[in-house]
């Protein structure tokens, strides 16, 4: 069985299209302006493009669940192959939104201090550091695919979060 997540799907999808739309804009716009003297909208959009290219690969990490262990990819630099045995830590980890916390699923090789753990958006993605935003999906899909001991080790932490499911039948 493979089950493959995104880091930030939505994230990257998005900065493909500024991209995509940027480089239409500076394809028929540039030209035009440049026959009157002005730069600016060429130096910008040149500017921008780095600026999104970066955030694009920062945010583009996934992985891929399989029997065997965990495939961490990552554009730009070889993908690894780690067994679910090296990933010892399995903690509920949050950052707080204003007034509502934003749960991860965090697979760790290293034990995870308190502070990172409550300010995970500030902790660096890498195949030693994985966190994936909680929800009912991803949760299935790692309780499917992990080995039994990583399996009750989540169990355990999400174990609140995850309320039975009532049917109001009037």
């Amino acid at each position: 069985m493979r089950k493959t997540i995104w880091f930030n799907l939505p994230y990257f999808i998005m900065c493909i299209i500024i991209i995509i739309s940027v480089s239409i804009f500076l394809s028929i716009d540039v030209p035009k302006n440049m026959k009157e003297g002005s730069y600016v909208e060429l130096f910008c959009g040149v500017g921008y493009m780095p600026i999104m290219l970066y955030f694009t690969v920062r945010m583009s990490p996934r992985l891929v669940l399989t029997d065997k262990g965990i495939y961490y990819k990552e554009f730009f630099k070889k993908s690894s192959f780690n067994d679910y045995s090296e990933y010892k830590f399995i903690k509920k980890a949050y950052y707080g939104y204003y007034d509502n916390p934003i749960y991860y699923i965090v697979l760790s090789k290293r034990q995870l201090s308190g502070d990172e753990l409550c300010h995970i958006n500030n902790v660096p993605m890498s195949e030693t550091v994985i966190h994936i935003r909680f929800n009912e999906k991803k949760y299935n899909a790692f309780m499917k695919i992990l080995p039994q001991k990583q399996a009750e080790m989540l169990e355990k932490e999400f174990k609140s979060m995850r309320a039975p499911k009532v049917n109001f039948v009037p």
